[in-house]
């Protein structure tokens, strides 16, 4: 039986005094004032809420917890509400039988007796992914309801099954869930999304690691796909417009620096696996029929959001000209060295 997640009701209740009027005006000021930043730090919209929750009312539940102030695990640049529907198109879940099986080999649990949070779960491409290989139990929560929205779709088997156990919105940290809740915590190209580049120290991605890290059971791992700034020069993008590149490879870190967050997030590094090949993005199809690259492409690569338009427009032509002039294949061929030096890298962690 779903049921609905309590809201809170103020009640005004009318008071009769001989305050002077300007005092009263003064009065009235004040509580508007406060009912304005009570209602911008709840940011409820009510009727995409039940609107979810009905759309997901076959299992546990859906959490919409809005939270307007303090740290948010929300992407510092990315549009998912555009990119949701395109997202799945040429991207694949990497390394996700090397999660299963290093899972197993940390935990000692067969697969089946898992219980996996997967943080940042976007579309649920991991989930379905690790449910497909016989995952047990498997918990989801992300910032976006548009991608929850394709997730509960993609998972609609598993959910009814009881597999998935809940989908949740929220923006965190901090994780809404009991300390030692789950034998295996995801972070599948998330870490990036979190912070700033000021500074490069990271105190939203140390934050919801210390979160990960109180919610591992006993033998609990956390595991971690990134692309270090090292790895995303590998990539023919990165040839395409170099400010671009620097741009975007800022809000990468380094290895060194997620070794100087496990140690602040109480984390022991144990793994660090780099794969062959482009990783998550395909580049099969990726060039329309105008011989430019496809807008749902460039969707699902999220990446480009941080590309200016005069960039874009440059980026575009430069791939058009290729095209037109045949050489795109073996350009890419040439300027792509994710197959030789690897693009994606997993890093696996447990508590120290």
């Amino acid at each position: 039986m779903f049921t609905p997640l309590p809201f809170h009701t103020v009640s005004f209740v009318h008071v009769q005094s001989s305050i002077e009027p300007i005092m009263y005006i003064t009065l009235s000021f004040c509580i508007a004032l406060i009912l304005r930043l009570f209602l911008s730090v709840t940011c409820f919209d009510i009727s995409n809420i039940l609107a979810d929750m009905n759309r997901c009312k076959m299992f546990k539940f859906v959490n919409y917890i809005g939270k307007g102030c303090g740290v948010r695990f929300r992407s510092s640049w990315a549009n998912f509400r555009k990119s949701c529907h395109d997202y799945d198109k040429y991207r694949r879940p990497v390394g996700s039988d090397l999660i299963a099986g290093l899972s197993q080999f940390y935990t000692g649990k067969q697969l089946k007796d898992l219980h996996i949070l997967d943080v940042g779960c976007g579309t649920g491409l991991y989930g379905k992914a690790l449910l497909d290989l016989g995952l047990g139990k498997m918990s989801l929560i992300d910032a976006s309801k548009d991608m929850l929205s394709v997730a509960s779709n993609k998972l609609a088997t598993y959910i009814e099954q009881g597999c998935v156990l809940s989908l949740d919105h929220y923006q965190t940290p901090p994780l809404p869930y009991q300390n030692g809740s789950f034998d295996v915590v995801l972070l599948n190209m998330v870490i990036h999304h979190l912070d700033s580049v000021n500074g490069r120290t990271f105190p939203n991605a140390i934050r919801l690691l210390k979160e990960a890290e109180m919610c591992l059971k006993k033998k609990g791992i956390v595991a971690i796909t990134t692309i270090p700034p090292s790895n995303a020069m590998n990539y023919w993008t990165s040839k395409q417009c170099y400010e671009f590149t620097h741009r975007t490879i800022q809000y990468f870190p380094s290895l060194d620096e997620y070794e100087t967050m496990f140690i602040k997030s109480g984390l022991k590094s144990v793994q660090k696996l780099t794969f062959l090949g482009p990783g998550l993005i395909c580049y099969e199809n990726i060039i329309d029929s105008n011989g430019y690259l496809d807008q749902s492409w460039v969707n699902s690569a999220c990446v480009f959001e941080l590309a200016t338009d005069e960039e874009m427009i440059a980026i575009h032509e430069k791939v058009h000209g290729l095209v037109q002039s045949g050489m795109w294949q073996q350009w890419t061929q040439e300027n792509d060295t994710t197959e030789a030096l690897g693009g994606v890298t997993l890093l696996v962690c447990h508590k120290d």
